[in-house]
């Protein structure tokens, strides 16, 4: 199968798009070495900037693997996450992720200030529930992001503030989108980092520990945006 002419309006996605099918159609093998980033430039036609971006997507779904001074190569288990239940092919651009990012971050750190003034036992009853709903869906990534969602939402209801709710209700396929996105690369390991993250951040916020919900948060948007667009490695 040649590579298509590559969609200048969306080249990153396309690109992702037809290396993920060569390596779902078993064209590109697992354990084989990739073509470097000058050499997909050239195949595609397109900057190096797109083709990073491709691969630093396709990296984060555990599909290709890189190595300081040896390359990128497809991951042994490629065609096998390919074969999972969840739907692959959902992209988010960098620049949509980072407002995406700043959109949770103003919505959920000012929800937690309301939550310690406003919130009940039910709201916090609410939250935990999420939380347990979560752990139990961790070997589907579809089940638990919904589960990652619902969380959310319950510290957004929780604060009790009406304009927050209907805008996290009304930006909710933005925000499911987004949360698969993230969450497609942890499914490997049962989400086992997440799951941490968000029991500190309930106790947290259960015990009304502000600063450090609101740490734990911030910190949680720095390292995912880390993980999943750093630059990769010049082969």
């Amino acid at each position: 199968m040649e590579f298509r002419k590559i969609n200048k309006t969306s080249c990153s996605v396309d690109i992702y798009n037809q290396i993920k099918d060569k390596i779902k159609n078993g064209e590109w093998v697992e354990g084989s070495k990739i073509p470097s980033e000058a050499e997909l430039c050239k195949i595609f036609g397109v900057s190096r900037v797109s083709i990073r971006s491709a691969i630093n997507q396709l990296k984060g779904q555990s599909l290709i693997e890189t190595y300081q001074g040896k390359g990128s190569f497809v991951a042994d288990d490629a065609r096998k996450l390919l074969s999972e239940t969840f739907d692959t092919k959902i992209y988010i651009e960098k620049e949509d992720y980072l407002d995406i990012i700043a959109f949770r971050s103003a919505l959920e750190l000012a929800s937690i200030d309301l939550i310690v003034q406003r919130a009940c036992k039910e709201d916090y009853d609410e939250i935990e529930s999420s939380l347990k709903l979560m752990e139990a869906s961790a070997n589907d990534c579809d089940e638990y992001t919904d589960a990652d969602y619902k969380f959310h939402y319950s510290i957004i209801k929780a604060s009790r503030n009406k304009i927050f709710i209907a805008i996290m209700e009304q930006n909710k396929k933005l925000f499911i989108d987004y949360l698969k996105f993230q969450n497609i690369r942890s499914i490997s390991s049962n989400f086992r980092y997440s799951l941490e993250n968000h029991r500190s951040i309930y106790a947290a916020i259960k015990s009304g520990d502000v600063s450090l919900a609101k740490e734990l948060l911030t910190k949680s948007f720095e390292r995912n945006t880390k993980r999943l667009f750093e630059n990769s490695q010049t082969s």
